[in-house]
């Protein structure tokens, strides 16, 4: 609506009489910080909100005269208004349009004609639309007979006109599913006059073979919602287009028949799923396939999970056999001991280590899957693996970077024959200076697949060679200051029946071998590559923002326990990354006279480094004295401090640029490792065969730029979505274990403006949202430790005529007031009581009632 447009205002706004609401629109401006109109009536100059107004259906008008001149704007509003006047006069009123319809004719016009306005069905009967023959269709289909009806859609604007056979079909469908729910849902009366439906088993209900062929369509097209969040177009009430007739809609039926045969109210897509699980149309692996169908469709980077058919075809031509003299230029490494060390339930094998006491120290070999002899640049291959650019994890299962022929064939390495790999062998003095580092090609045969918690007895027990290798990585981890953070690792346990089980995962002597020696092959090859002056993609974690660490800080002392971090003496480093000028950036920050060639930054003397090792061990000392402390506290106060610090941590991403891992004490470090499930890694791998070969780096600067922020993205997505089904496997037990009405402990984690998220038993978290409707106001402190109600005894008197608000208002009466006034509600770190109000098995949210505050 701009300046000299016409507009109808809504009937009886400002006591303007019926039949003179129209208006010209001077200018659109605020008031008391609303946006508004400022109109011109036939009561002179006013001030509505857009929504008090339409430009449906008005004659073609523009004021284009001053505005300054009242006198002017009143006689073209009059002139406007005449001609409409005149118009709607000669068609009478909606009363005569009506009696003089012709009803076959409107229904040969439009019926069966598919989603339609009312304003495009008087066109199709008229020839022509106003108000008048609006209102007129709009009566006549509202009170249409004869067997005919329409589907209404978006608050009566769209309309599906049927046929008297499509109506019919309809109305029967509509009676077979009512029959449906009688036989499959039982009611009986509560205590208090209430009803309570249960359940009614299929093999129990005697439908007739019409009967079960009806809920059948109607599961699959629940299945369908599950899956892509849409309801289907085949979803419609027998031969007609509508899923809703009559006040009967297809949707709204399907969630109340699921509602009421499991006994409890949950959203539409929860629902479903645990009516089509429930039944026996899903198992716990269906219905969690589905799901995860969903979230990655609908995830910040959608997820394609099928391959490509030319990328599958190209898979499937690939060859395991040697090449004829391929063993001159790969070397033979078959008679090396080498062990690959994974999780009990490993998806893929991308990494085997070999260790050796030598007499001049020590000698780690890491052999990594040689993706790249098969997944060539640009090819059809690589093409759906740079669009993935990692695996996705799921509860059961995973969304592969590469197809099954790759990750779990010709790149897998497991112990049932040669493979293709690319190896890292790396030499140390007694020392642990890492004296030589050399990667290539090579053929190998991996003695056995080794699981951590095995690997894990054989290290307490002092078996070889794994008891060596132990203590060889716990020296190398002592001469890096890195971050000791801990974090529980939430494992879901899915089997083959339908139970879901969890467990936390620690980090222990065996995971961290590998993880050692994971990084020192990482780092050597970035090393490898930097010396080169070869452009890669680093993977880099930036030193934490100042204000982030004093804020961290100040929160950790506000929850008194004990724990303390003084920074304010540590000036820590913040960089803004904008493509090149990052090198610019960190020459500037790092020293005078230095100069920027190519992608290194060099001094007079000597390369300085952008990475600064001072800085990095002041800060991560400070914090791992924080995390000893924290090791030391009960859960969930543990991880509730845990969690704390790593909200100050920036998030570590790729980047060509060597801005150094804060988090693992290296200034170069690249991902080398993992090349079946990680993008990152296949380019790491690319960039090192052309250093051996001596070609041509294979990735520009801007290449390796984008490559890197997709890859980043990418990454963090696929950690957002395995999140996501982590959480929908909590809402799945707790719907399946029907515990949804019992009252359980939670701890207070996070305080929000809307409430509070909280720790349940299970591991699970759950949100505790205040009443709403301004009732209750609510605010975090300054410190975002406490949840707040401001001006309490105000909100308390408002309370107390607010029947549903009782329970509230007994416990707040009993809360603290601190100094300012204020009543805290919760902190940190507080027991409370709860009770489930609504679990999402779609989102994996629980929505929680607070019983009591401990």
């Amino acid at each position: 609506m701009r300046p000299g447009d016409l507009v109808r205002l809504k009937k009886g706004i400002f006591g303007i009489p019926e039949g003179k609401e129209l208006a010209i629109v001077i200018a659109r401006t605020r008031v008391e910080k609303e946006h508004v109109l400022e109109v011109f009536t036939v009561k002179g100059i006013k001030h509505v909100k857009p929504y008090q107004c339409s430009q449906r259906n008005l004659p073609k008008f523009r004021y284009a005269g001053s505005v300054e001149d009242q006198g002017q704007m009143r006689k073209a509003l009059a002139e406007v208004m005449k001609k409409t006047r005149s118009v709607k006069g000669k068609e009478g009123s909606v009363e005569d349009l009506v009696r003089s319809l012709d009803e076959r004719k409107l229904w040969d016009k439009c019926a069966g004609a598919g989603p339609q306005s009312f304003e495009q069905i008087a066109q199709a009967y008229w020839g022509t639309t106003s108000d008048v023959r609006i209102d007129a269709v709009k009566e006549v289909l509202m009170g249409a007979g004869g067997g005919v009806g329409y589907f209404p859609r978006s608050s009566f604007k769209d309309v599906i006109p049927l046929t008297h056979d499509e109506y019919e079909s309809a109305k029967e469908h509509q009676a077979i599913l009512q029959t449906i729910r009688e036989k499959l849902v039982k009611e009986r009366e509560t205590e208090s006059g209430g009803i309570q439906h249960g359940a009614v088993m299929l093999e129990d209900a005697e439908l007739t073979s019409e009967e079960e062929a009806t809920l059948e369509q109607l599961m699959g097209w629940m299945k369908e919602y599950v899956a892509t969040g849409e309801r289907s177009k085949e979803a419609t009430l027998g031969s007609s287009p509508t899923q809703a007739i009559d006040g009967f809609s297809i949707y709204g039926y399907a969630k109340m028949l699921a509602n009421d045969w499991l006994g409890t109210r949950l959203q539409t897509a929860s629902a479903f799923v645990m009516f089509l699980w429930n039944t026996g149309h899903w198992d716990l692996h269906g219905a969690l396939d589905a799901i995860t169908r969903f979230t990655v469709s609908h995830s910040d980077q959608p997820i394609e999970p099928e391959f490509t058919e030319l990328a599958l075809k190209e898979a499937e031509r690939l060859k395991e056999e040697l090449e004829p003299n391929e063993l001159v230029w790969r070397k033979d490494l078959r008679d090396v001991e080498m062990y690959t060390i994974d999780p009990p339930d490993a998806k893929d094998f991308d990494d085997a280590v070999s260790y050796e006491k030598t007499a001049k120290g020590h000698k780690l070999g890491v052999h990594i899957a040689d993706v790249t002899y098969y997944v060539h640049k640009d090819s059809r291959l690589d093409m759906d693996a740079s669009k993935r650019a990692t695996s996705t994890y799921v509860p059961g299962s995973v969304i592969p970077m590469l197809p099954p022929r790759l990750s779990e064939v010709l790149c897998s390495l497991v112990d049932d024959g040669p493979r293709r790999a690319f190896s890292c062998v790396m030499e140390y003095d007694e020392q642990l200076n890492r004296t030589d580092v050399k990667v290539f090609p090579s053929y190998i045969h991996v003695d056995q697949n080794r699981r951590y918690p095995d690997v894990l007895e054989e290290i307490d027990a002092g078996n070889e060679p794994f008891a060596s290798m132990s203590a060889f990585a716990q020296a190398l981890d002592k001469k890096r200051t890195s971050l000791e953070l801990v974090t529980p690792e939430t494992k879901v346990n899915v089997g083959e029946g339908d139970d879901i089980g969890f467990t936390v995962k620690l980090p222990n002597a065996a995971t961290e071998m590998i993880e050692v020696f994971m990084v020192e092959a990482n780092n050597a090859v970035s090393e490898l590559l930097a010396s080169k002056a070869l452009l890669h993609p680093y993977r880099v974690h930036p030193m934490p923002d100042t204000t982030d660490l004093k804020t961290m800080s100040e929160r950790v002392k506000a929850l008194d326990m004990g724990v303390t971090m003084e920074v304010d003496d540590i000036e820590a480093t913040t960089l803004e990354l904008k493509g090149e000028s990052v090198v610019s950036q960190l020459a500037s920050k790092f020293g005078e006279g230095l100069k920027v060639e190519g992608m290194e930054v060099e001094a007079e003397q000597e390369k300085a480094s952008v990475y600064d090792p001072a800085r990095q061990k002041l800060l991560a000392d400070r914090m791992n004295g924080a995390l000893d402390t924290v090791t030391g506290l009960e859960e969930p106060f543990r991880t509730i401090h845990t969690v704390l610090m790593l909200t100050a941590l920036p998030r570590a991403f790729y980047s060509p640029e060597p801005i150094g891992h804060f988090g693992l004490g290296l200034a170069r470090y690249a991902h080398f490792t993992s090349p079946i499930r990680r993008y990152a890694d296949v380019i790491v791998h690319r960039c090192l065969k052309a250093m051996l070969a001596g070609e041509d780096q294979p990735y520009t600067e801007e290449e390796l730029h984008d490559v890197s922020k997709h890859c980043s993205e990418m990454s963090d997505n696929a950690d957002r979505v395995e999140r996501t089904m982590v959480d929908v496997c909590y809402a799945l037990a707790t719907l399946k274990e029907g515990k949804t009405s019992e009252t359980m402990t939670a701890y207070v984690i996070s305080v929000q403006a809307w409430g509070l998220f909280v720790l349940l038993p299970s591991g699970a978290e759950g949100r505790v949202s205040m009443p709403k409707q301004g009732r209750i106001r609510t605010l975090p402190d300054e410190f975002g430790t406490r949840l707040l109600m401001p001006q309490y005894d105000e909100v308390m008197r408002r309370m107390r005529f607010e029947p549903e608000l009782a329970s509230y208002v007994k416990m707040f009466e009993s809360l603290p007031v601190d100094p300012d006034g204020e009543r805290v509600i919760a902190r940190v770190g507080q027991k409370l009581k709860v009770r489930f109000s609504a679990t999402d098995a779609i989102e994996g949210r629980i929505e929680l009632d607070l019983v009591s505050i401990e």
